[in-house]
């Protein structure tokens, strides 16, 4: 095999996809006491009800029929929420259309490393602190709160091609998830790219205190996705 018919094998997709993640409207009351400090985290949280991920692929075609990737999916258009999708996957597909340019029928199964967090402020860190082994002495932090998944994921798809360099792709997949963890994250704000600290506690953590509601009660992440994606060959 030569390095062109290799080269050959790559694509890389490119699209919008829609899950719905909504948030409630709640005013959050949360304090956090490491040792010799406390945070009194206030937040008025405005209701979201969807949200639109911007999805990137890259895929080698091992045969005919047989597709492995990598996926991921972020969100660009809502400050409030940060996700971060990554996907592992392989894929079978079988042309259904016997004239003309091919339409595709897709199965693809999937792993997933999947995190979703909403935003609670940033806020001034008047003295450096060590927690879970990290120190944190940036003078501004912020926290948020979500989950973290490790998911299997079913996807059916239908694939037309457009022309010989792009063809257009239709896709619905479903979240069973493996694995749930509820996250509240301490981030350093200012520092270097490289050296910004973060630390991830379980919500049970014996220093977190909820003074109403506990934060996810008013936080989902729904398991379907359906998208739109562009490949180019």
């Amino acid at each position: 095999m030569n390095l062109i018919s290799v080269l050959s094998r790559f694509h890389y997709d490119i699209g919008l996809s829609y899950r719905q993640v909504r948030k409630d409207a709640v005013n959050y009351d949360i304090s956090f006491h490491p040792k010799g400090n406390l945070f009194a985290i206030k937040h008025k949280q405005k209701n979201i009800d969807d949200n639109i991920l911007v999805q990137t692929r890259f895929g080698y075609k091992l045969n005919k029929n047989i597709d492995v990737f990598y996926q991921e999916s972020i969100d660009l258009f809502n400050k409030s929420i940060s996700i971060n999708e990554r996907y592992l996957g392989i894929e079978f597909s079988k042309n259904i259309k016997r004239t003309g340019l091919p339409l595709f029928f897709e199965a693809s199964l999937m792993y997933s490393f999947n995190n979703y967090y909403s935003d609670l402020g940033k806020y001034d860190n008047p003295m450096t602190f060590k927690y879970n082994e990290k120190k944190i002495d940036s003078r501004v932090i912020s926290f948020d709160y979500g989950y973290k998944y490790k998911s299997v994921i079913p996807q059916i798809a239908l694939s037309k091609r457009i022309s010989r360099v792009f063809s257009m792709k239709m896709y619905f997949s479903y979240d069973i998830h493996l694995r749930s963890d509820k996250i509240f994250r301490i981030k350093e704000e200012k520092g270097g790219l490289f050296s910004k600290e973060k630390i991830e506690l379980k919500d049970n953590d014996k220093n977190l205190y909820f003074n109403n509601n506990s934060p996810w009660d008013s936080f989902d992440v729904g398991n379907a996705q359906f998208g739109l994606l562009i490949r180019f060959l």
